[in-house]
């Protein structure tokens, strides 16, 4: 029994690893960066938040450069980042 269940762990980092980025988030960060560029001539600063959030979210997929160790890391501060902005975001909304 414990020898399946370590068969089944062998692959788990590989599947674990993103293959890119998606037509759909390629999408969502192009259409995030025009709603950052509006936010700016604006002076709009919970899109800006809000925006820059998800950008920095998508910059997620790039942590594998960092190797496996690090990258955990980069992906964690990059988490918070993304959390504390929104969260901003939405308290900005209704002040």
């Amino acid at each position: 029994m414990r020898r399946r269940f370590e068969q089944e762990d062998e692959g788990w980092e590989e599947k674990q690893k993103p293959e890119g980025i998606s037509r759909g988030e390629m999408t969502g960060a192009v259409m995030a960066g025009a709603s950052l560029l509006y936010g700016l001539m604006q002076d709009d600063l919970p899109v800006i938040f809000l925006t820059a959030s998800f950008l920095f979210w998508q910059l997620r997929v790039f942590t594998v450069a960092f190797g496996p160790k690090k990258a955990r890391i980069v992906k964690n501060v990059l988490q918070g980042l993304c959390l504390s902005l929104f969260v901003g975001a939405v308290i900005l909304l209704f002040l």
